[in-house]
C-alpha cells in the first residue's frame, strides 16, 4: 500500500495539481488558475487538502474548498464550496477522497454547497452528511436545429437555421427609457449599491459585489467573459455576464449571471434579448442559464423561448455546518438565486 501524506494545499503545488487534473478529467490548466481561484478570493484564502504519494512525489488527490460570501436575505455568511474533486484512478481503492475530506475542517462556515454528478452525489449525501437541494435547474434556448438532428443531417440544418432563427426569435426588447447596455470593463460600486438592495429580497444568494464579480469574470485566467451593464444617467440598474463555450466541440452560450434592479421584468427581458442576440451574432447553437422555477426571472425566460432541462445527475448539495443557516433553508430550492456562475468550475 502506497504511503500518503494528507495536508492543505500550497502555492508550490500548482503544477501537480496541473497533471492531476489533465490526468483525471483532460482538463488544461495552468498555475495561474489555481492561485486566482484559491488565493486570489476576495472571500478569503481557499481550505484545500492534497494526498501525495510520498514515494513518487505527487500529488495524486484533492479536495477543494473555496470560500464564498451568501447573502442570507442581505446578512453575509461564509459558506465553502466543494469542488476539484479529483483521485487518480489506480489509488481511488485507498479511499484517498474520504482520507482528505475526514481531515479537512470547515471551520466556522456556515454551510458547504456543491454542484455534483451523479456519483458523488451519491456518496456525498449517504456518507458525507449532505443534502440533496434538487436538480441543477438548466434552461435552455435553441438557436440552432443543428444539436438537435442526428449528425447526417446537421449539413442540412446549418442551411435551415437563417429560416429556423427568423421563424422563432422573441420580440426584441428594449431598455427602459433613456437606458444603455454597454460592455463593462470592470465592475465599480455602483454594483455594489445595487447588490446590497438586491441581496435583501433574496432568502439565499452568492454575494454578487463588484468584487466578487471582478475576481470570478474578469480577474481570471479563463477566456470567453464578457461583462455587459445597464445603465441610466450613471446609475446601474442590472447586469449580465455570458460566455462562448465548446460541448463537445459545438458552440454554446451559457448566461453566468443577469441582475435587474428589483427584478423589473423590462430590464430583464431586455437584458436576456441582448444576450440571445449576442448569441445569435456569434452563431452559437444554444443559449443556457441556471434559474430555479420560483425565481422571478423565470417568466422573462420562458417568454423568450427557454425551456427546462436540467442535466441529468447533476444536482446541487448542500451540509450544514454551524446550525446558522438552518438545514431547512438551505435545502429548499425555492430560497434560492441561483445562476450559472455560482459554479465556480463553470
Amino acid at each position: 500500500m502506497p504511503k500518503f501524506s494528507y495536508r492543505p494545499y500550497q502555492p508550490e503545488d500548482a503544477e501537480k495539481l496541473c497533471r492531476l487534473q489533465a490526468a483525471v478529467f483532460g482538463i488544461t490548466r495552468t498555475p495561474e488558475y489555481w492561485r486566482w481561484k484559491y488565493r486570489a478570493n476576495p472571500a478569503g484564502n481557499d481550505n484545500t487538502w492534497v494526498a501525495e504519494d510520498a514515494e513518487t512525489d505527487s500529488i495524486v488527490g484533492m479536495n477543494g474548498l473555496v470560500p464564498i460570501r451568501v447573502g442570507v436575505y442581505g446578512e453575509q455568511v461564509i459558506a465553502y464550496q466543494s469542488l476539484d474533486i479529483a483521485v487518480l484512478e489506480e489509488y481511488r481503492r485507498y479511499f484517498v477522497h474520504f482520507e482528505i475530506a475526514r481531515r479537512q475542517d470547515s471551520g466556522d462556515c456556515a454551510f458547504v454547497f456543491a454542484f455534483g454528478e451523479a456519483v458523488t452525489v451519491k456518496v456525498s449525501t449517504a456518507l458525507m452528511g449532505y443534502v440533496a437541494v434538487g436538480p441543477t435547474p438548466r434552461v435552455v434556448k435553441p438557436l440552432s436545429l443543428q444539436p438537435f438532428v442526428p449528425p447526417r443531417w446537421r449539413g442540412l440544418a446549418r442551411f435551415a437555421d437563417p429560416v429556423f432563427r427568423l421563424v422563432t426569435r422573441p420580440r426584441s426588447t428594449s431598455p427602459p427609457s433613456g437606458a444603455t447596455i454597454g460592455r463593462v470593463d470592470r465592475f465599480d460600486e455602483r454594483y455594489d449599491r445595487l447588490w446590497r438592495e438586491e441581496a435583501k429580497r433574496h432568502p439565499l444568494a452568492v454575494w454578487r459585489d463588484s468584487a466578487y464579480l471582478n475576481w470570478r469574470y474578469l480577474d481570471t485566467p479563463e477566456e470567453g467573459y464578457e461583462a455587459y451593464g445597464m445603465e441610466r444617467e450613471g446609475q446601474v440598474l442590472g447586469f449580465s455576464v455570458l460566455r462562448r463555450v465548446a460541448v463537445d466541440g459545438r458552440p454554446r452560450g451559457r448566461i453566468l449571471e443577469l441582475a435587474a434592479a428589483e427584478d423589473d421584468p423590462v430590464i430583464t427581458r431586455a437584458l436576456l434579448s441582448h444576450a440571445v442576440s449576442r448569441f445569435t451574432e456569434r452563431r452559437l447553437e444554444t443559449a443556457a442559464a441556471w434559474i430555479f422555477a420560483a425565481d422571478p426571472r423565470w417568466s422573462a425566460m420562458k417568454d423568450l423561448g427557454f425551456i427546462s432541462r436540467p442535466r441529468a445527475g447533476r444536482q446541487m448539495v448542500v451540509r450544514t455546518e454551524n446550525g446558522v443557516v438552518p438545514t431547512e433553508m438551505t435545502a429548499t430550492p425555492d430560497n434560492w438565486r441561483i445562476s450559472w456562475g455560482d459554479s465556480v468550475d463553470d
